[in-house]
């Protein structure tokens, strides 16, 4: 199905209004029924806001996603035992998200739980849909899948693993939802390459519900979409990837490449965690997007040349660009997998190389008011 077709055309375009008016709404309705789950600047040490902001955004990117999918309700069975639908796809990610939207308002729900849920919709999804990662381009690990409670196991290590990725990244205004709008991007425009059904359709109805919400996020940051929004768009993502692995078309490393900036920042900051033993639950302002943002604002915000808001906008300008060219990458590498090993150890180095330099030099500077 082609991503320009009348079908999904004239489901975005609600979808996309549903997203915004709901952002819309929860903002103006922030200190009357959302007071609760305003985001505190002093709530934690990873913070970069300065304003209390509502953290409930993840519920307008969840009502977009839902109207889409009423509205073009695709079915296909060319990617699982079943005859699968959108809604039915979208059902397997609402544990993860009403644990998120818990931990929003209430702070008391474990990174644990919420890794544990987002493993449990990933086996909900295999066992039910036949859903699952049976090949990564590496010979050994491929044998150890082909028994099924080996892929249904890895299945969810990997959709959950890489859940959590995307709220490790949710820490400026549109960075989250800036990346995942590039990597849902992608994956439409490799769907679309293999003709694909459902796939163009589920990841234009992220977009959607992504962009009504990322309006009033970007760039003053006057929502978040906190970690229902992010786990949610996250599990979403990972399903859709792990759907075009099942094409042998699409090689496993040229999605790794599609998703590699959560993927490397969280494998990053296990890294460094592990050796400066800080514990791996325990939030820090030691990840890339905050190093860059501290080095923005101190650089300019001494001079008094730019605004705190103006930081988050020009570094999420800066990382979202340049995810944007790896992404579009990844997708001309075709299903070679040693062309998408080569993109994906690009993101590696270039990442590595900014982080070093960051700390090495102390560039980043002293944190913003």
């Amino acid at each position: 199905m082609s991503l320009t077709s009348p079908d999904i055309l004239s489901a975005s375009l609600p979808a996309l209004g549903v997203s915004l008016i709901v952002t819309l709404l929860l903002v103006a309705l922030r200190h009357w029924v959302f007071a609760f789950s305003l985001d505190h600047p002093d709530s934690g040490i990873q913070k970069l806001h300065v304003t209390p902001v509502p953290r409930v955004g993840g519920l307008a990117i969840l009502l977009g996603v839902l109207t889409f999918l009423m509205l073009h309700d695709v079915r296909t069975d060319r990617v699982a035992p079943s005859v699968l639908s959108g809604l039915q796809l979208l059902l397997y990610t609402l544990p993860v998200f009403l644990v998120g939207l818990l931990e929003d308002c209430t702070k008391a729900v474990t990174p644990l739980t919420r890794l544990l849920v987002a493993a449990g919709c990933a086996v909900w999804m295999s066992l039910d849909a036949g859903i699952m990662i049976a090949q990564t381009d590496v010979a050994p690990l491929d044998a150890l899948l082909e028994l099924p409670w080996m892929a249904v196991a890895f299945t969810a290590f990997a959709l959950a693993g890489f859940t959590h990725a995307v709220n490790i990244i949710d820490g400026l205004n549109g960075l989250a939802s800036g990346i995942c709008i590039t990597m849902l991007a992608g994956i439409a425009f490799i769907a679309n390459q293999i003709d694909d059904a459902l796939i163009p359709a589920l990841a234009v109805a992220g977009i959607c519900g992504l962009i009504g919400f990322w309006l009033l996020n970007y760039p003053r940051g006057k929502i978040f979409m906190g970690d229902g929004g992010a786990y949610f768009i996250g599990l979403w993502i990972a399903i859709c990837a792990t759907m075009l692995m099942m094409h042998e078309q699409v090689s496993a490393f040229q999605m790794i490449a599609v998703c590699g900036y959560p993927v490397i920042e969280t494998i990053f900051s296990i890294y460094r965690r592990s050796i400066h033993q800080h514990p791996l639950g325990q939030p820090d302002r030691l990840h890339l997007h905050s190093l860059i943002y501290r080095r923005i604002s101190s650089k300019l915000n001494r001079r008094q040349m730019i605004a705190p808001w103006q930081s988050h906008a020009l570094t999420t300008a800066l990382i979202v660009t340049v995810n944007a060219l790896f992404v579009a990458a990844a997708v001309m590498a075709g299903g070679s997998p040693a062309a998408g090993l080569v993109v994906f150890a690009s993101e590696v180095a270039l990442y590595v190389l900014v982080y070093r330099r960051l700390v090495l030099f102390r560039w980043y500077g002293q944190p913003s008011g």
